[in-house]
């Protein structure tokens, strides 16, 4: 059976166009009376953000990483989408997410394999040339699978997906422990490759005597980290 997930904020109906409308000139008004002219020509208007979450930082990147094929609705792409069967649920929350009228464009976000978790996605702003993100910003509407893994598990996955092994044929064979300290510091660069060289003994026997200490390189940056304190260097 299909879990769906959706992401509304607000379980309340899209504003309608007098709303808005009265909203926008009033926002006009207030502007103009603190003298904030050029704020009086700019759409203060966030309702997208009120209802759905939007992606930032570390979720995004993840996200982006782990469901890398884009299906844009403005580019004409949904009609060729059939790699799955969007639920029911999912096209009614789609459906309530166009009315508000405040989303650009729609994407179906997928990894295209067997047991993937799609998500679609609201997008305010431009994307950049080749797909790239640009100054679109991206705001969760649903997504759904038949068992929906956790966020937590899909950051692991897409952590171990960006480690180029050098040393070992399977990376399994490095303690849990130090696989969570590496990927705490990958989180501080989600778009990074990280290179693992392999263990070495030498330079942690001062530390904790006869600890493994295991290479890898983030971008320039080159560190150990001790098997037996988890110390970084």
């Amino acid at each position: 059976m299909t879990t769906v997930e959706k992401y509304r904020l607000a379980d309340a109906k899209p504003k309608t166009d007098a709303e808005l409308s009265e909203e926008a000139t009033r926002r006009k008004q207030l502007c103009e009376s603190l003298g904030l002219t050029m704020q009086a020509t700019v759409d203060g208007d966030e309702q997208q953000a009120q209802f759905y979450p939007e992606l930032t930082g570390l979720e995004l990147a993840v996200w982006m990483q782990f469901l890398p094929t884009h299906y844009s609705k403005n580019a004409g792409q949904w009609k060729n989408y059939q790699f799955d069967i969007v639920p029911q649920d999912a096209l009614y929350e789609i459906d309530l997410a166009a009315s508000m009228r405040k989303f650009l464009d729609f994407e179906i976000w997928t990894p295209e394999r067997q047991k993937s978790d799609p998500l679609v996605v609201g997008v305010v702003g431009n994307r950049g040339m080749n797909g790239e993100k640009g100054s679109a910003r991206f705001f969760k509407i649903a997504r759904w699978g038949e068992s929906l893994q956790s966020f937590e598990k899909i950051k692991k996955l897409t952590f171990f997906q960006r480690i180029r092994n050098y040393a070992y044929k399977n990376i399994n064979s490095v303690p849990h422990p130090v696989l969570e300290r590496v990927q705490s510091k990958w989180e501080k660069s989600p778009y990074e490759i990280v290179y693992f060289s392999g263990p070495s003994s030498s330079f942690w026997r001062r530390h904790c005597a006869k600890a493994t200490s295991y290479r890898f390189r983030i971008e320039s940056n080159i560190f150990s980290v001790c098997s037996r304190c988890l110390a970084i260097s």
